[in-house]
């Protein structure tokens, strides 16, 4: 992990199919960080500003969802500075 991360911690009641998702403003994909079955439980999954392609974003504003069996949970956002 490099310095400059940040961590997106979230909370499952039950077990269930996890993604979470990074988009840009103009939502636009541009990394999926968890794609996976996992129990019930806390978790922290840590972001590093880095697209699909593990190329540094550019500063500006990015959003997260957090998506389990294909419901979305929550949506949030982010600002990456460098």
């Amino acid at each position: 992990l490099s310095q400059k991360s940040t961590a997106i911690q979230y909370s499952l009641a039950q077990s269930g199919n996890v993604e979470i998702r990074i988009y840009n403003l103009k939502g636009e994909l541009v990394n999926t960080l968890i794609g996976r079955d996992q129990p019930a439980g806390s978790f922290r999954v840590d972001w590093d500003g880095r697209n699909v392609a593990g190329t540094q974003l550019a500063s500006g504003l990015y959003f997260y969802r957090l998506i389990v069996d294909g419901v979305i949970r929550q949506t949030q956002r982010m600002i990456l500075l460098r």
